[in-house]
């Protein structure tokens, strides 16, 4: 995998481009205007060709910027199917595995800090937005909601091991990166120690159960693709 992180300073705002190595292909995540410059110079000099421009959430800035993109690669804009705006191309919704070339990211509809807040998940890491940051939940979210969305994603990340990498959309305290380690350290002393790692023990023998060579009832998941304008 080709990997990218880019750092507005301004305000603090952290983007990601990742490109397959092998056709070229490449999907942007959560750009806004000031990353534009960094972004197409990268692209560039890496010989990639844009496929997606993809949004953990959907904010004027981040759709102004994804429009310039589309308009100077023909890439297609993506955003969770709730979105209601003519620029979206092309909607996706929970578990949809997004191709570029030989790579693909699965999609995790996360609703919390916004109804449409999605993370996109790759081998080793998840791209979480600003849902999730480096420490944790921020502030803006909120004891209630915060404590509805752990829940939610503790179901989710169950299978992913410790060693996974959190990257969101905002820098926190200095930091632009973290790990599944410290969040589950940190929501187990958040409330009942061994909850987390019961609940995580259950859903991994449940999963281990419903693998596909025993089920027919898992969700079925949609492979998204479709030709690259160029």
């Amino acid at each position: 995998m080709i990997f990218r992180q880019l750092y507005e300073s301004k305000e603090k705002q952290l983007a990601y481009v990742l490109g397959d190595p092998v056709t070229r292909e490449a999907v942007a995540i959560d750009l806004r205007l000031g990353h534009l410059g960094e972004a197409q110079e990268f692209l560039q000099r890496r010989g990639l060709r844009l496929r997606f421009v993809l949004q953990t959430h959907w904010e004027p800035e981040q759709r102004q910027a994804a429009l310039l993109l589309r308009e100077q690669s023909g890439a297609r804009i993506l955003a969770q199917e709730s979105i209601d705006d003519s620029a979206v191309d092309m909607r996706i919704r929970h578990e949809d595995l997004l191709y570029f070339g030989e790579e693909s990211l699965r999609v995790l509809h996360t609703p919390g800090l916004t109804p449409c807040a999605v993370m996109y998940h790759w081998e080793d890491r998840i791209f979480t937005g600003e849902t999730l940051l480096a420490g944790g939940f921020p502030s803006a979210l909120g004891k209630a909601r915060g404590s509805a969305l752990r829940s939610q994603l503790q179901r989710i990340f169950a299978h992913l091991p410790d060693e996974t990498l959190v990257y969101p959309a905002r820098e926190s305290r200095g930091r632009r990166l973290g790990s599944l380690e410290e969040l589950r350290r940190h929501w187990s002393r958040s409330g009942d120690p061994g909850l987390f790692t019961r609940c995580t023990q259950y859903l991994q023998h449940e999963a281990v159960k419903k693998s596909p060579a025993t089920s027919t009832d898992e969700p079925q998941q949609r492979l998204v693709s479709g030709p690259v304008l160029l």
